[in-house]
């Protein structure tokens, strides 16, 4: 039988840690860090209800989502490094105990880690539009990991998504089903999101559930 090649959503992202992050990555990563092999969210949680981010940037949104929600866990995940050491920072400063992350690929991780049926949502804001047509077949937001999204989510669980690309956009609500939303009250603006706005470009926030 033959394997079907995974396909990497992501573009790589080099980035030198500032000595804050640094720092953060040698003494608090073990902290914060998910375990490896399946998880039992009512062993590592106590039953506390989950909701995952992917491609959590600087992580400005799991923060305000862990405050927010104190009884819920977050667990942020994301390749850029940076990010994640600067997120766990801010964590620790703020004595969050409600978020914890992941360095890697969140395709893989859902795949490899996550337990059918155990999620309360999954957090997508601004993944990497890919706009190249022959580039599409990398975006994240497609039918076949839209499936696998959802056999990881609760009955009435909701997808949150958040984009700049008016096309995506468009695609994810004509593909995928997604409808528009009232941007959440609880997330706030990112440095990504800024530079969009500055650039003129719209904020499409949507949701599928």
């Amino acid at each position: 039988m033959q394997t079907i090649p995974h396909i990497r959503t992501f573009a790589g992202r080099h980035g030198r840690l500032s000595l804050t992050q640094k720092q953060a990555k040698e003494q608090l990563l073990f902290k914060y860090e998910m375990p490896e092999g399946k998880w039992n969210f009512t062993e590592l949680f106590a039953g506390k209800p989950v909701v995952i981010e992917i491609g959590s940037g600087d992580g400005v949104a799991a923060l305000a989502w862990a405050k927010e929600f104190p009884e819920t866990m977050i667990i942020a995940i994301d390749v850029h490094v940076p990010g994640i050491a600067q997120l766990i920072h801010e964590a620790e400063k703020n004595n969050l105990k409600n978020l914890r992350v992941v360095i890697g690929d969140a395709i893989s991780v859902l795949k490899e880690r996550v337990v059918n049926n155990s999620l309360i949502g999954i957090h997508i804001f601004f993944p990497d539009p890919w706009p190249k047509k022959r580039h599409h077949k990398r975006r994240l937001l497609n039918k076949t990991n839209l499936a696998l999204l959802k056999t990881k989510l609760k009955d009435e669980s909701k997808i949150l998504i958040a984009t700049d690309w008016a096309e995506y956009a468009k695609a994810i609500q004509e593909e995928l089903g997604a409808r528009p939303q009232p941007r959440p009250k609880w997330r706030p603006v990112s440095k990504f999101e800024k530079k969009a706005k500055i650039a003129g470009r719209e904020v499409f926030e949507l949701i599928i559930d």
